[in-house]
């Protein structure tokens, strides 16, 4: 079998495509949201308290995580790296931590403690930050199908979607 050619281009973005929120005072688990896979955008509101810069760790952060400060990326965390804890900008007012489930334990007794998303709290300079709103990106046929392409190139950043048409053949 042999793969052509192809070329992947721009076709939509995430930041565009989110769902309706769901809102609650700490952060829920992918489980809790009824999601089993993909991606959850946690997003919280947060007080600036000038220039100086600021601590936030997030406990228990199950699996992936991009951090972004009044929109814009900021830094990847990791929980198999033991990545919980970054500085922001003091003068940050939007706190969004988009965090990817990357699969499941399927053996040993943590198969009942796996739990996905953000699974405990997120703190700012030791200060817990609440009113968070989610929002469920499954990224299953449903999502990927109602996904509505970027008419506006200049509002393209990171947490883009790429269409690309594949052909095989037989050798």
């Amino acid at each position: 079998m042999q793969i052509g050619e192809f070329k992947p281009t721009l076709y939509a973005s995430l930041w565009e495509n989110l769902p309706a929120p769901i809102s609650n005072l700490h952060p829920q688990t992918f489980e809790t949201l009824n999601q089993p896979h993909g991606f959850v955008l946690y997003s919280a509101t947060i007080t600036p308290n000038g220039n100086s810069e600021r601590s936030v760790f997030i406990q228990q952060l199950h699996d992936y995580a991009n951090v972004y400060t009044n929109g814009d990326f900021q830094v990847s965390m990791d929980r198999r790296l033991d990545e919980y804890i970054t500085n922001i900008d003091g003068s940050t007012t939007k706190l969004d931590i988009l965090v990817e489930s990357m699969g499941h334990i399927n053996f040993s007794l943590e198969m009942n403690n796996d739990r996905k998303g953000i699974t405990s709290k997120v703190t700012v300079d030791d200060v817990e930050i609440l009113n968070w709103n989610h929002y469920s990106i499954p990224l299953d046929t449903n999502y990927i199908k109602n996904l509505r392409s970027i008419y506006d190139p200049k509002k393209i950043k990171e947490g883009l979607f790429f269409r690309s048409v594949l052909t095989l053949t037989e050798a």
